[in-house]
């Protein structure tokens, strides 16, 4: 006859700890996961407007030079500063 082996009730107890733990940190690896495309596509349209600003500031860029020469602007008193 072979004699079956079992966990103490205390270890049975101990196992499911275990799982219970596991199962909650794969759940919230899935929850950050979630989150993260929902970041990435938000950084994707801030990085646009931060490329659309930057283009803004060429074209102006462009234009004051177009008008002044080129040269710096005092951002204190808005005088040009020629190179």
């Amino acid at each position: 006859m072979i004699k079956q082996n079992k966990v103490t009730d205390e270890e049975l107890k101990k196992i499911k700890e275990f799982q219970e733990r596991q199962s909650e940190i794969i759940s919230t690896i899935g929850t950050l996961e979630y989150q993260l495309i929902f970041l990435k596509e938000q950084k994707e349209d801030i990085v646009e407007k931060l490329f659309e600003v930057e283009g803004d500031i060429n074209d102006f860029t462009k234009m004051l030079n177009d008008k002044y020469g080129s040269g710096q602007v005092d951002l204190k008193t808005g005088e040009l500063i020629k190179n």
